[in-house]
């Protein structure tokens, strides 16, 4: 793929330049929030470079807007660990100053609601996450969120769910209902 090189040069020096903010903790909020979104829009380059979009191409703009909500994600996902290894990041900045990741939270919907349609895929499957994170990470939450997206969550965790067994159930059982015609 030597039309991915200069991306993935990109996305290695983006890495190691986010070390710098993250190891410490007096990083700023902007430079927080810029590591993060570059480092998911780094990721989502090289992917794109790699089934030949270019810069120029729209779908690379929503490309790199859906790396930047897969990091956005990660961080919320991984505040525990951070907190506890005092790793900095957007996500433990934010709990910090606010005590919760609401606002956070309420980013990650914007931005989901930017990705274009032709990303359908993604859309769903960030909401999805979006649902489930507050129920997962309750205590990083207000009561406020948690009730707010609970009632949306497929992947509910306080029952012991599991949403990938849960869904490829449904889908199981979906299919033995189908008369299935196999034509040559």
């Amino acid at each position: 793929y030597p039309q991915s090189v200069e991306a993935m040069k990109a996305i290695f020096k983006t890495q190691i330049e986010g070390l710098k903010y993250q190891n410490d903790p007096n990083s700023s909020k902007s430079d927080l929030e810029d590591i993060c979104v570059r480092k998911g829009s780094r990721t989502a380059e090289v992917i794109a470079t790699f089934v030949g979009l270019t810069p120029t191409d729209a779908w690379y703009r929503d490309a790199q807007t859906i790396g930047a909500i897969m990091q956005l994600v990660d961080d919320c996902i991984d505040v525990e660990a951070d907190l506890k290894n005092n790793v900095s990041t957007i996500a433990t900045w934010i709990f910090r100053e606010h005590g919760s990741l609401d606002s956070l939270l309420i980013t990650i919907a914007a931005h989901i609601s930017e990705i274009g349609n032709h990303f359908w895929m993604f859309k769903i499957s960030y909401t999805l996450f979006l649902c489930y994170i507050p129920d997962r990470w309750a205590r990083y939450f207000s009561p406020e969120i948690r009730s707010l997206f609970h009632r949306y969550n497929l992947f509910d965790y306080n029952l012991g769910c599991d949403g990938v067994l849960l869904l490829t159930n449904m889908v199981l059982e979906r299919i033995k209902t189908i008369e299935i015609k196999l034509t040559k």
